[in-house]
Formats: structure tokens, C-alpha cells, sequence
């Protein structure tokens, strides 16, 4: 039984290789992060995941925060790991985990294999089922009261994944995520994505089923339409986005690379300068979608009177911008978790019911609030020069 099973989170730096891990590189070991790979039943293939063990004593509820990656995932390592990101803000008493690969498969359950793969992907169930029931024989990580963070292209699947498996993941952080998505533009732009990022050619079709037809399941996978489950879960949800106007900071960390990539190079200076520029147009303008996304979320979640923090920043669509204010947002994150672990046992529907009938947008008409916390929504970034006066049309009065 898992339960039986010893304590085996007790040495962070003790490498699991009976389940399959690794150190994949010295500094990865440095910082007590191991690699494991293994079977998936819910992928159909081998799956990676990274994993920082906590370092607590042996007895102690371990839970652990899931970090979903982004569209350019990679398929040796979560880009979470990367120095920007800024995850070793987290203390030492979380277990980290950071699924690896999925670039374009939006890390939901698919109805048919995407291009070139013999097998439906069903990250959802992975993530929400196979993993924690793997983390708990192999790391004594708790199947309930977990916290799972997403970003970019994984900030909607994680309130998804969270909404279809309420016990297991009590604390959802979301990242410049686009929330809407069972509309014509989202018919349009989520495949088109998947085609020009990850070769992906029949996302429109394979992934939710095609729109509007029989047995589709685009509108389960929409947060708009999910949303309103919060208040009967009671689940703590963070949301941030940026504006899309870069920072200082943001400038000066990619001046910084552009000048060591130009020194290395010296005669590659005019491809950098169209790359940088192209870069920098493309991160304002997938931020200004997520600005505008979140904004529609935020007016939603106002009309059903739900709990849910919203922040809003200057910034654009990059690891500067979202592991710039880390220390905070780990603890945030870390105090959620404490907080639901205090809670008395939580009343949140099954993950049968939750998955296959998800509420509308307008099913919770007074909803159920009281064990969700009172979180008061921070104001948006002021006027863009004045963070401290401007506020969104759709900023609570």
C-alpha cells in the first residue's frame, strides 16, 4: 500500500534511481534536482519528469507544487529550471515538480494522436491521476492538497486540470494564460499555434474534437466556462498577467544577451538585431493578449462574486517577467498551501463528476464561498508610468 510505503523525502539530496532517476547534470545535482524517467500509461510513451525533493523530517505532510512548462517546452528538461524562472525562491520544505516535454499538446487529455504520434496524449489524466499517485510511492508527496502552476499555454490546462481533480490540487498560480478559448478564435488560434510552433497539424480536430461537432470538448477545457466550480470547491486561484510593455529590467537582461551572443559572434550583429526586435514584438504582443484574456476572466469571476486574486504588471511575455517578483509569488503560494492544509476536510465534488460535468459561466448564482478565503484583488498596474493610480474598467470598485 502507498500509504505503508517509508519515508522517503527525509534526504533531498538521496537520488531516487529505483524509480527511475537521475542526475542530469552537476548542476542539477547542486541543486538537489533529479531527472526520472518512466512509463506513462496516460501518454502512451516515456515521460520525464524533474522533481526537488523537500527536506522534511519524516512524518511531516509533503505536498507538492506542480509546474506546468509553456509552448517551447523542452523535451530533456522543464524550462522552469531555467535561472529566470526563479523556482529556487521556493523553500526547501516544498517538493517541486516539473513535468518535462508536450511542446504544442497544451497538456490536456487529446482525442486522437497529434501528427507523427501513434497514441492520444492524455496529460490531464497524467498530471491529475499518474503522477501523483507515482510521487507519492517514490517521494511520499501527499495525493491531495497540492498547488499546480501554469504558464503562457499551460495557464488555462492548470485551473482545467485543477477543476477536474479539486482534491488533489487545492492551489492553482496562473501565468499570461488566454482563458477563452471554445470561440472562433480560439478554433482558429490555438491550431495554428500548434502548427507553426510544434508542427502540430491537426490540433483543430485531434486535441477537443472538432468545434461545435458532437462529443467536442472545447467547451470543458474553456476557464470561462469552468470558472464558477471554484465556488463550490473552495480552491484558492491566483491570476496574473502583464500589460505587454516591457520593463527596464526586461530591456537591460535582453541587451545583456544580445551583447554575449554579438561577442561571440561579432559578424551574426544584423540577425540579432531582426531577431531581438522580433522577439520583443512578439513578447508585447502575446502579453497584450493575455492582458486582454485575463481581463475578461477578471469580469466573469466579478459577476459570480468568486474569491480570486488577480495581479496585474508591467510586463511582456518572458521568463524576465515572470520570475521577476519570484520571492513573492513562492511565498504566496506557500502560504495558500498552508492555509488549505488547515482547512477542515474540503467538500469538493469528485473528479468523475467534476470533469464530465463542468459548470457554466453562469451555473453558481450565489455561490458557495465560505471556506474559500477572502483574497482582495489587487489593483491593476496604474496609468503605464504610475503604477499606483491607473485602473482597468474592470478593476472591482
Amino acid at each position: 500500500m502507498l500509504g505503508a510505503a517509508p519515508a522517503h523525502a527525509v534526504d533531498p539530496d538521496r537520488l531516487r534511481s529505483d524509480a527511475g532517476c537521475v542526475w542530469r547534470t552537476e548542476e542539477d545535482r547542486a541543486k538537489q534536482i533529479q531527472t526520472c524517467t518512466f512509463d506513462s500509461e496516460s501518454l502512451g510513451r516515456e515521460v520525464s519528469v524533474q522533481v526537488r525533493p523537500s527536506d522534511k523530517k519524516a512524518g511531516e505532510d509533503e505536498h507538492g507544487i506542480y509546474f506546468l512548462d509553456g509552448l517551447g517546452s523542452n523535451p530533456e528538461f522543464s524550462t522552469w529550471t531555467q535561472p529566470e524562472a526563479g523556482i529556487d525562491a521556493y523553500g526547501a520544505g516544498s517538493n517541486l515538480v516539473l513535468p518535462v516535454g508536450g511542446a504544442g499538446e497544451w497538456s490536456t487529455d487529446w482525442q486522437k494522436p497529434p501528427t507523427g504520434q501513434s497514441v492520444a496524449p492524455k496529460w490531464g489524466s497524467f498530471v491529475g491521476e499518474e503522477l501523483p499517485t507515482y510521487l507519492k510511492s517514490n517521494f511520499d508527496v501527499e495525493t491531495s492538497n497540492n498547488a499546480i502552476v501554469g504558464v503562457s499555454m499551460s495557464a488555462g490546462p492548470a485551473m482545467i486540470i485543477a477543476f477536474d481533480n479539486p482534491e488533489v490540487f487545492r492551489v492553482v498560480r496562473s501565468y499570461s494564460g488566454y482563458f477563452p478559448t471554445d470561440n472562433p478564435l480560439g478554433w482558429m488560434a490555438i491550431p495554428s499555434i500548434q502548427k507553426q510552433r510544434a508542427d502540430i497539424e491537426n490540433g483543430e480536430t485531434a486535441m477537443w474534437g472538432k468545434p461545435q461537432s458532437p462529443g467536442n470538448r472545447w467547451a470543458d477545457n474553456d476557464v470561462m466556462n469552468r470558472i464558477g466550480e471554484v465556488g463550490e470547491t473552495g480552491q484558492t486561484v491566483i491570476v496574473s498577467t502583464g500589460t505587454g510593455i516591457p520593463t527596464t529590467f526586461e530591456l537591460q537582461e535582453a541587451g545583456a544577451l544580445f551583447q554575449r551572443e554579438l561577442d561571440a559572434d561579432p559578424s551574426a550583429g544584423p540577425e540579432l538585431v531582426q531577431k531581438a526586435v522580433t522577439a520583443l514584438a512578439l513578447g508585447i504582443g502575446l502579453e497584450a493578449g493575455a492582458f486582454a484574456s485575463t481581463g475578461l476572466l477578471q469580469s466573469t469571476v466579478d459577476q459570480l462574486g468568486l474569491p480570486i486574486k488577480f495581479k496585474y504588471r508591467n510586463g511582456g511575455h518572458n521568463w524576465y517577467a515572470w520570475g521577476a517578483e519570484s520571492e513573492d509569488d513562492a511565498r504566496e503560494v506557500e502560504r495558500a498551501l498552508e492555509s488549505e492544509g488547515q482547512r477542515p476536510s474540503s467538500k469538493a465534488s469528485p473528479v468523475s463528476e467534476s470533469a464530465g460535468t463542468p459548470k457554466s459561466v453562469g451555473a453558481l448564482k450565489t455561490p458557495v464561498t465560505k471556506e474559500a478565503p477572502a483574497m482582495k484583488v489587487e489593483r491593476p498596474v496604474p496609468n503605464l508610468l504610475q503604477p499606483s493610480t491607473w485602473r482597468l474598467p474592470w478593476a472591482p470598485r
